[in-house]
C-alpha cells in the first residue's frame, strides 16, 4: 500500500519461498490491482519457468546462477552454464502441436482419420481445424505457411522474440508477438448466447489486421475454433499469452492482468 501511494507499481518479494511463493503473488494481486512482483530468494531453474509464465511477474531474481563459490574460484563455464540453463527453463520453449493445411473440411477428416488409424488418435472436430489428439492440427483451409505450420510454445513472447531474433529468426512484421484476447463473447452475465454479440465485430476489424485473437468461452471446446480464432479456456494460458485483454464487462478472474484488459465496464457492473 505505501508502494502504491508513492506511484510504484513494481515491488520486489522477498523471501519469495518464505512469505508463500506464487500462490502468495497471486492472491496479492487480486486486491493490488496492476501491481507487479520481482521474487527473489527460492526461484530456480525447477520454478522459473512458472514464474516467468505469470502475468503478474515483472521479472524474477536469484543467486543460484552464480554462486559466491563459483565466483571466487573463477568457474566462469559453470557460471556460464548456470545463466543458459536458467534462460532456457523461463522460456519454456516446447512443441505446442503442428499444423497441416487443406484444402476444405472434407480432406481435413480424411486426414486426421488417417492418423486415428494409424495411432489411434482421437479426433476433435471444430469449426475451422480437426484435431487428432492434442498434437496434431489439421486445417480446413490453406492456413499460415505454405503447407502448415509448427506451433512453439513459450513462458512469455516478450522474452521469446529478441532470443529469437538474435539466433537469426525474423519476426512477422509490427504485429508479431501480439496476441489478442477476448474474454468472453456473452454481453450479459450468466448468459450463454454470444451470436449477436458486438465483440465480434471488433474481432472482426482485428482480424483484418491479421492478428492472431484467443478467445476464453467456455461455452465452446477448448482446442476449437470460431471463425478461424482459436478457443483457449485455460484461463491461465490465455491471460499469459495474451498480449491486450478484450472484455465486454470486468471480472474478477481478470484482476491480476487487469493493466492489459481494455472493457465498456467502467463502472465494474454489468
Amino acid at each position: 500500500m505505501a508502494a502504491l501511494e508513492l506511484g510504484i507499481t513494481t515491488v520486489k518479494f522477498f523471501p519469495a519461498n518464505v512469505y508463500g511463493g506464487l500462490k502468495a503473488i497471486k492472491a496479492l494481486s487480486g486486491p493490488f490491482v496492476g501491481m507487479k512482483f520481482i521474487p527473489t530468494g527460492g526461484v530456480s531453474t525447477d520454478n522459473i519457468g512458472e514464474f516467468i509464465a505469470t502475468p503478474v511477474i515483472h521479472a524474477v531474481g536469484g543467486s543460484w546462477v552464480c554462486p559466491k563459490a563459483d565466483i571466487e574460484a573463477n568457474n566462469w563455464e559453470k557460471i556460464t552454464k548456470l545463466c543458459v540453463d536458467a534462460r532456457m527453463a523461463a522460456l519454456g520453449f516446447e512443441v505446442a502441436h503442428v499444423g497441416i493445411n487443406c484444402a476444405d473440411g472434407e480432406e481435413a477428416m480424411a486426414v486426421a482419420q488417417q492418423f486415428s488409424d494409424a495411432f489411434g488418435f482421437g479426433i476433435k472436430d471444430g469449426n475451422s481445424s480437426i484435431f487428432a489428439s492434442n498434437g496434431v492440427e489439421v486445417l480446413k483451409s490453406m492456413y499460415l505457411g505454405k503447407n502448415g505450420h509448427i506451433a512453439i510454445r513459450t513462458n512469455s513472447i516478450p522474452l521469446a522474440l529478441p532470443v529469437l531474433e538474435k539466433a537469426g529468426f525474423r519476426s512477422g512484421g509490427d504485429n508479431a508477438g501480439i496476441v489478442i484476447g477476448v474474454y468472453r463473447l456473452t454481453m450479459k452475465s450468466g448468459s450463454d448466447n454470444f451470436r449477436s454479440s458486438s465483440i465480434q465485430g471488433v474481432m472482426k476489424r482485428i482480424e483484418r489486421r491479421q492478428v492472431p485473437i484467443y478467445i476464453y468461452e467456455p461455452v465452446l471446446h477448448d482446442g476449437d475454433r470460431l471463425y478461424g480464432n482459436l478457443v483457449v479456456n485455460d484461463l491461465e494460458k490465455f491471460k499469459r499469452e495474451c498480449t491486450v485483454i478484450i472484455a465486454n464487462r470486468m471480472d474478477e478472474n481478470l484482476h491480476d492482468v487487469a493493466d492489459k484488459v481494455y472493457t465498456r465496464d467502467i463502472f465494474k457492473r454489468d
